[in-house]
């Protein structure tokens, strides 16, 4: 599914990279995962604790310094590169 995802979106023309939550159930690591769609990886994390709770409960996601925080944070980081702002 991810390969088709990928593919899809690069019909776009868009700089593709990825970003995966982890670890796996099978054990994959993100570089495998990167490498198998031969596309760069941006950011690896680590499951958020309690993240679906606070959704369902209408509260924001994530904690200020936790996995999803950090990895929106590198996101953020790259579209302000590839955009000059």
């Amino acid at each position: 599914a991810a390969a088709r995802v990928a593919a899809r979106l690069a019909e776009y023309g868009g700089r593709l990279r990825l970003a995966v939550r982890g670890p796996s159930p099978g054990g994959i690591a993100a570089e495998e995962i990167a490498r198998a769609l031969d596309v760069p990886l941006l950011v690896a994390m680590r499951p958020e604790p309690g993240l679906a709770r606070s959704v369902e409960a209408g509260r924001a996601p994530g904690r200020p310094r936790g996995p999803l925080a950090a990895a929106a944070r590198t996101v953020l980081a790259e579209l302000a590169q590839l955009t000059g702002v």
